[in-house]
């Protein structure tokens, strides 16, 4: 398609911590300085796109540093989740630090038990029961109205791994209430779930987690998620050819 791209790994792989657990985002940048010293790159035309907590990582990004001029963020959430790691702590982690202190997260609700018992494992309910916990004009909203560009964000409505609709409206309603400057569209697939990928991937509606060890609720069904593959694939490059 013509695009430059680097897939940069940012834990579980040598070189960067283990876990997703207190990851500096001044890595990150970094990596923008090390794309435009690229002979290949524009450094007027650099994106940044995520899935998950990669989409809450890119709308952070992209409020953290103006060098980055659009983003695209799937499934993603308006506010800062706590980190992710595979040995218990009494601490909870944070996810992403910068200048050494933690970026300020959401509180871990209380475990399910009976959840967890019955892989694979419907976490949204989770997410609603740690929001409910917090006032809602304390919840560790990201600052996405300082993002430097055009914004494009994917949900599903029947997101089983977090409640994604409502978490990337946090993020649209928040750019309406300071006026954004730039074009921004939160794009949402009735029936769609977690994992929205490029158009004829495997459907899949749970997953083997990573970290957590145990089959994952995904969410959706094959015939929208299939939906969705293709429909956002067409607008992520219209809104890429449009924004760079």
């Amino acid at each position: 398609r013509g695009y430059a791209v680097l897939s940069l790994g940012y834990f579980g792989m040598e070189g960067v911590p283990p876990d997703l657990a207190n990851i500096p985002l001044e890595y990150f940048g970094r990596a923008i300085k090390w794309m435009h010293a690229q002979k290949s790159v524009d450094p007027e035309r650099i994106a940044a796109m995520g899935m998950s907590r990669g989409g809450e990582l890119v709308l952070l990004l992209g409020a953290t540093f103006p060098e980055i001029k659009a983003v695209v963020a799937y499934v993603p959430s308006g506010v800062i989740w706590p980190g992710l790691s595979r040995i218990p702590t009494p601490d909870v982690p944070a996810a992403w630090t910068r200048d050494g202190e933690a970026v300020a997260f959401m509180p871990n609700p209380p475990p399910d038990v009976e959840a967890w018992s019955k892989p694979p494992v419907v976490l949204t309910p989770t997410f609603h029961a740690a929001m409910s916990m917090r006032a809602r004009e304390e919840w560790p909203e990201i600052k996405v109205e300082k993002i430097n560009g055009p914004i494009l964000m994917f949900s599903g409505s029947d997101d089983q791994m977090w409640p994604s609709l409502m978490l990337a409206d946090i993020a649209a309603q928040r750019l309406l209430r300071h006026n954004f400057l730039h074009r921004f569209e939160h794009v949402t697939y009735a029936g769609a779930g977690h994992f929205i990928p490029f158009p004829y991937s495997p459907v899949i509606t749970e997953i083997f987690h990573p970290v957590a060890k145990t089959m994952m609720a995904l969410g959706g069904d094959a015939v929208a998620n299939a939906a969705a593959d293709c429909d956002s694939w067409a607008r992520l490059l219209g809104f890429l050819a449009a924004s760079l």
